[in-house]
């Protein structure tokens, strides 16, 4: 399918935000740099737009990069590369209008989904921006979503209480065994970074993993939050949140 400003579009339903992380730079050891997950930005935005979405694209500067090996062949799709490929795409021209997280009214949004990519662990822990909107969200029972390692932002969020906006709910995010299987276990432990489930612990989540690398996606639904496990999950996470969002509107 060839995803163009040319393609038809649906009349508009509901508009979502899209945030990701503004971190780009070194992570792995062969030297590549890791940021915001390409694959992921490309289902949730082909979901979300092709159901009648206006999506729009945030991050806490106004700046984003796009994992190195996450814009390459077999991680990413053929398809989902001539996409990012085609200036006149409209993902990639969404893309240049990405705003800074602060210029935007979380009125003017029916869910925000935050993307994964292990430059997640580099800003979300102190993204006051990100904090605020998504517990402005959050009080005004909007729905919230997460990719992978997107989760530590809800993790990293306070509600007035003082817990954290995934206390006591049931959610899901990338395991020690996803680190594993993606071959960055090493980097992450030379990083002290923990893995998204042990933070997701540590914040008073009930946290959820599928019994097995689940390479179709696990999601997980508690409410308005709705969390992904890893990278793979990003496709079944939007069509949660079209589903919830119905639901809402009956």
């Amino acid at each position: 399918m060839n995803r163009t400003v040319h393609q038809e579009k649906p009349s508009l339903l509901g508009k979502a935000l899209i945030l990701m992380t503004s971190y780009y730079g070194p992570f792995y050891d062969d030297g590549d740099n890791t940021g915001a997950c390409y694959p992921e930005i490309f289902e949730l935005f082909h979901i979300l737009e092709n159901n009648g979405f206006d999506v729009e694209f945030a991050s806490d500067t106004g700046d984003y990069g796009f994992d190195c090996k996450s814009v390459r062949e077999p991680y990413a799709t053929k398809e989902a590369l001539d996409v990012l490929n085609d200036p006149e795409s409209i993902l990639m021209i969404k893309l240049k209008t990405i705003s800074r997280l602060s210029r935007l009214n979380p009125n003017d949004y029916d869910a925000v989904i935050v993307s994964g990519g292990y430059g997640c662990y580099f800003n979300y822990s102190h993204c006051k921006d990100g904090q605020g909107f998504m517990k402005a969200m959050f009080n005004k029972d909007k729905v919230i979503a997460t990719v992978a390692e997107g989760v530590l932002l809800l993790a990293c969020t306070t509600r007035d209480d003082g817990h954290t906006l995934c206390w006591n709910r049931r959610i899901t995010g990338c395991t020690w065994r996803d680190s594993i299987q993606s071959g960055v276990h090493d980097v992450m432990k030379k990083l002290h970074f923990p893995s998204t489930e042990d933070i997701a612990k540590e914040s008073g989540a009930i946290f959820k993993s599928s019994p097995v690398y689940h390479t179709g996606g696990f999601v997980i639904e508690d409410g308005n939050i709705i969390t992904g496990s890893n990278t793979n999950s990003a496709e079944a996470v939007a069509k949660q949140v079209l589903k919830t969002l119905k639901k809402q509107a009956f």
